[in-house]
């Protein structure tokens, strides 16, 4: 019960100081512009890295019949 506390903790503190230094980066500091490109690329990224998985998984996976050969 402890260690869990603790890392909920320790994931929730990470993640207020990262959107801290996000927002800094972002609205503060020169590199806003990089900060807003590299930000859409790694979001278009996980899109089309979930619908590739999506599509290879729906290929390999066998159906039910054996017609789907």
């Amino acid at each position: 019960m402890y260690n869990r506390r603790v890392m909920g903790s320790v994931i929730f503190i990470a993640s207020l100081v990262f959107l801290l230094i996000y927002a800094w980066l972002l609205f503060i500091s020169e590199y806003s512009m990089l900060v807003i490109k590299y930000t859409v690329f790694v979001l278009i990224l996980c899109v089309t890295a979930l619908f590739a998985w999506l599509g290879l998984s729906i290929t390999t996976t066998k159906g039910k019949n054996s017609d789907d050969q």
